[in-house]
């Protein structure tokens, strides 16, 4: 897998693990079907290859959380590039510690150990380990 594999999979593994504090969360926010995110219309660069769009997450325990994904086209594809959540940037949180581990190790190592830590994540979800 690439980095971006790697990055998308631990992305994923932790808004997930932070939403689910026990397993029956995940129920709760299926029974929530369409009222679980609301989008807002997005909106797009002048130029029409950027744009962003604001959602509000409502999670079944607490108040809605803002989340603003950032777009851009390729081709006639658009890719997110970016999370913002209550406004912390994914992309700048990581930016600096990925940039120094690289440094340090290498691109190849910190690859391994993203996957590790995916690995690890996913075991304790399986298992039920917080």
């Amino acid at each position: 897998m690439c980095i971006r594999d790697r990055f998308k999979t631990l992305l994923v593994r932790f808004y997930v693990s932070a939403l689910l504090d026990d397993p029956e969360q995940l129920d709760r926010l299926l029974d929530k079907g369409d009222s679980l995110i609301a989008f807002q219309p997005a909106q797009v660069a002048e130029a029409g290859d950027r744009a962003r769009v604001r959602a509000e997450v409502h999670p079944p325990d607490g108040g809605p959380v803002t989340v603003i994904f950032s777009l851009f086209r390729k081709g006639s594809e658009w890719k997110i590039y970016d999370v913002n959540v209550e406004g912390i940037s994914i992309v700048i949180n990581y930016r600096g510690s990925f940039g120094s581990r690289i440094n340090r190790i290498g691109l190849d190592a910190l690859i391994e150990e993203l996957a590790e830590h995916n690995k690890r994540l996913w075991e304790q979800a399986v298992n039920g380990v917080r």
